[in-house]
């Protein structure tokens, strides 16, 4: 599997700033080993909770379907691709083979199964790890292997949360949410010089500050800069 190019920017701006340096070992790796342990795996994606981060693969034979369901999100083409399966009866709350068929019909292109499993570090969770697959009983016995595999915790695993792929919706946001973080060092930086504070103090009261008044660290930040 190949990332997306957002997910692209992103590595090769981590990369250069060690900023966090937990998605930079092994990520092609995993992903061929992913697809050996499930070969109708056609994407995966990490999302890390403390970043904001959503890093997406995609294997190169659905690149191209994947691109095209962003490009219709975007607004590119008028009308919506046909989803793979119509519902037009209302949903039995009881019968879950409906609620199957109508996930599948706002789905992603191809992808019929997905796992989320949580990421575990001393009992809390600091992310989770997504698969998405073609075929319909891809992770049916695959759950344990996987967990493993990415050091994730089975027993949190949820099936078809996200038939429509939409985690690589947000590693779309990957490259805007580190310039955000960008302004808020350079806005700590500044604060930090002026009122004679540490770095990580001046962090400190950014985010309290943006607390108390109600708006984004990010939207505080663009404040300090432009009166500086």
């Amino acid at each position: 599997m190949d990332p997306i190019p957002e997910t692209v920017d992103v590595l090769h701006r981590l990369k250069e700033t060690e900023r966090d340096p937990l998605v930079l070992a092994g990520l092609g790796a995993l992903t061929d080993r992913v697809q050996q342990l499930v070969p109708s795996c056609v994407g995966l994606s990490i999302g890390m909770a403390e970043s904001g981060l959503t890093l997406t693969f995609v294997s190169r034979q659905s690149r191209l379907s994947t691109l095209d369901a962003l490009g219709y999100v975007a607004g590119a083409d008028d009308d919506p691709p046909p989803g793979p399966v119509e519902v037009d009866d209302p949903l039995d709350p009881l019968d879950e083979e409906a609620w199957r068929r109508g996930s599948l019909a706002e789905a992603a292109d191809g992808i019929t199964s997905s796992l989320t499993i949580p990421l575990m570090e001393s009992g809390a969770a600091i992310g989770a790890v997504s698969f998405y697959a073609t075929d319909q009983d891809a992770f049916a016995t695959r759950k344990d292997d996987l967990a493993h595999l990415c050091g994730a915790w089975a027993d949190g695993a949820v099936a078809n949360a996200d038939l429509s792929f939409s985690s690589r919706l947000r590693a779309a946001t990957g490259p805007a949410i580190l310039d955000d973080q960008d302004r808020i060092d350079q806005a700590a930086g500044v604060a930090a010089e002026a009122l004679g504070l540490p770095f990580e103090e001046a962090r400190r009261r950014m985010r309290a500050a943006s607390a108390r008044a109600g708006i984004s660290e990010a939207n505080l930040a663009r404040l300090l800069i432009d009166e500086d």
